[in-house]
């Protein structure tokens, strides 16, 4: 179980059981090529799963609550059970990503 003061505050607005939580840097190729994979999955699952794009130059505080080693890295977390449900390094595909969406 994860706790953190910032993570609460930033989840507050979501209503969802599931948020993505990207974690990306400026400038990033990768993470640019994932975010849009990620922006044209989530247009799908807009009402199911949230989305937050965490900037780890920005945010240094969360990217080390989570363990942050590679970007752009996508976190899956729970909401209601501040638990961890799939962690995704480097870019993945939208088939794997949809995979795991509706397994939620």
């Amino acid at each position: 179980m994860i706790e953190s003061e910032r993570l609460t505050n930033l989840l507050e607005p979501h209503g969802e059981a599931l948020v993505a939580l990207f974690f990306c840097k400026q400038g990033s190729g990768s993470a640019f090529l994932m975010k849009s994979v990620l922006e044209d999955l989530l247009l799908d699952y807009q009402t199911q799963v949230g989305f937050l794009e965490i900037n780890v130059e920005e945010d240094l505080d969360l990217a080390t609550t989570f363990s942050i080693v590679e970007i752009p890295t996508l976190i899956l977390f729970n909401t209601l059970t501040h638990s961890l449900e799939g962690v995704y390094r480097g870019i993945s595909s939208k088939h794997s990503l949809r995979s795991e969406f509706n397994q939620e």
